[in-house]
């Protein structure tokens, strides 16, 4: 937006330059004899110094400018710019000081002094951009700077002793009551045709800095406006001689827009927008620390500072939602993680279409959900909307070419009746969605008493790690007999546990444990190699 309105402005400000400059030309064309003098006689030297002000303090603002943004701006190219506007701001100081009119300044004011300070300062305009443009860019040292500011005053030195030297060594450009020379407009024509080729380069390399061409390329029109003026204008009462100063300054005043952007607006947009990508990177980042890429939903993370943050707030009834997957696994397996990835996001999508914005859904793991729900009046609001969400779950999934169904098993604990702890609560939900499952309904609200069995149970799971290493594990060889002969027929083989510590396990209670932890596998292997020993 910003660089919207900037941009805004800056073609606002275009427009409003060239109606200005219609609007002069226009006064031009109307006649410029129906506005000579129009100002009356005694004012026209107060009103060409007040413009020469002008524009001594623009060509000065840039001078200083570079120099106070070269230290920063180690450019050979910057530095050269800061001196030439101060060598032509001392030269339009001069040229208004030795003005016809003004008090005496070394000598007498006089036409002859002051068209040359003007007509050097508008040659040296010309060459000493010209000269910028074909150097090659390069970082140059600090103290350097002290050095080239130092040329400007040695160039004005060599103009005033040329100029206010005993004998005149050059010759006039303006005659009084006839206008300027023929040598004058061919150097002011001469400036005009550095300024085209000026031009022309510029447009060569519009595409490198828009902005900045334009601005030069507006400032090189209106100096050759004012350079046309300055050729036709009889005598300082004539309006062309008024309106060239006033495209002069315009000239100038768009060459101080054009550095003033290349040296510290544009660096500061740059800035700007580094900053608003970092900004807009860190915010990306923190996204990316807090939430789910799959599903989009708010992590584990996301949870546990929400419940740090809002558990305590009220003393009211919270709960917390444990959901799992039924087949997530397998159908990661069998079909791929795209495929899981898939089903997972779009279940994500129908919770939240269930679920009231007020409740905060979250993804922990790949397979389980939890929602907070900060204001519970009893259980069986959460029942229900447990319900529910098992209900959104009967449709199939439509993944590519698939129809995939799976359930949700759904543990809820309560706050503070089972904990008044973040991490126990979690904990507890999911104590209670393991034990969902062993229930028609496939909800379970967790007891105490599901603690206990799930810590016997990962103890034993544990235990039974180390079972057949520490051979614990033994065969007990049950016969099959036929009923009609009394013969044995077969043998089954049925695997027991005896516990160092627990005794005798039953099978009823070891070998799920066995199958959900995948030891199932080596058991299974060592029976083999026992019957086949036999």
């Amino acid at each position: 937006m910003w660089k919207f309105n900037e941009d805004f402005s800056f073609v606002k400000q275009g427009i409003q330059f060239i109606l200005l400059s219609m609007i002069l030309l226009i006064v031009i064309g109307l006649g410029s004899d129906k506005f000579y003098g129009i100002f009356g006689e005694n004012n026209y030297v107060t009103i060409h110094l007040m413009m020469e002000m002008l524009i001594t303090v623009v060509t000065m603002s840039i001078s200083i400018q570079t120099w106070l943004i070269t230290p920063y701006i180690l450019s050979n190219k910057v530095l050269y710019a800061g001196a030439l506007f101060l060598a032509i701001s001392l030269l339009e100081m001069a040229h208004a000081l030795s003005y016809k009119g003004m008090p005496f300044f070394i000598t007498e004011s006089t036409p002859y002094a002051s068209t040359w300070f003007y007509i050097l300062s508008r040659l040296l305009l010309s060459i000493g951009f010209l000269f910028i443009f074909f150097i090659k860019e390069k970082e140059i040292k600090s103290f350097y700077r002290w050095f080239i500011y130092s040329l400007p005053f040695v160039i004005i030195i060599g103009c005033f002793v040329v100029i206010y030297a005993p004998m005149s060594i050059l010759p006039p450009l303006m005659i009084e009551g006839e206008g300027p020379t023929i040598l004058k407009n061919t150097l002011q024509y001469l400036a005009v045709a550095i300024h085209l080729v000026i031009m022309v380069l510029l447009l060569k390399n519009f595409e490198k800095a828009p902005k900045i061409i334009f601005l030069l390329f507006g400032s090189a029109i209106y100096l050759i406006i004012s350079d046309y003026l300055f050729t036709i204008y009889r005598d300082v009462y004539d309006i062309k001689n008024f309106i060239g100063h006033i495209f002069q300054l315009g000239a100038f005043y768009l060459l101080f827009r054009a550095i003033y952007f290349s040296s510290i607006e544009k660096p500061f947009q740059q800035l700007v927008d580094t900053q608003d990508h970092l900004e807009k990177s860190r915010e990306k980042m923190h996204y990316m620390a807090y939430h789910n890429e799959i599903t989009n939903l708010p992590n584990e993370r996301f949870l546990m500072e929400s419940l740090k943050r809002d558990l305590y707030i009220s003393k009211s009834q919270k709960a917390i939602l444990a959901i799992g997957i039924e087949r997530i696994s397998a159908i990661k397996a069998s079909l791929g993680s795209i495929y899981a990835d898939q089903m997972i996001g779009l279940i994500a999508q129908r919770l939240k279409n269930v679920l009231p914005e007020n409740y905060l859904l979250c993804i922990l793991r790949e397979d389980y959900f939890v929602v907070y729900i900060d204001e519970v009046s009893n259980t069986h609001q959460l029942t229900q909307l447990s319900q529910q969400l098992q209900f959104v779950m009967e449709e199939s999934f439509q993944i590519q070419h698939f129809s995939l169904n799976s359930q949700l098993n759904i543990g809820i604990a309560l706050f503070p009746t089972d904990s008044s702890r973040e991490e126990e609560l979690i904990r507890f939900a999911l104590y209670a969605m393991h034990e969902a499952q062993k229930t028609p309904t496939r909800i379970r609200l967790y007891e105490s008493s599901i603690s206990k069995e799930t810590t016997e149970r990962l103890l034993l799971e544990n235990d039974l790690h180390n079972a057949l290493a520490n051979q614990e594990l033994f065969l007990e060889y049950q016969p099959q007999l036929d009923l009609h002969t009394g013969q044995i027929k077969s043998v089954e083989a049925l695997v027991r546990w005896q516990h160092p510590k627990k005794g005798s396990i039953s099978p009823g209670v070891f070998i799920p444990i066995a199958e959900e932890s995948g030891l199932i596998i080596p058991i299974g292997q060592w029976v083999t190699k026992l019957l086949q020993q036999i």
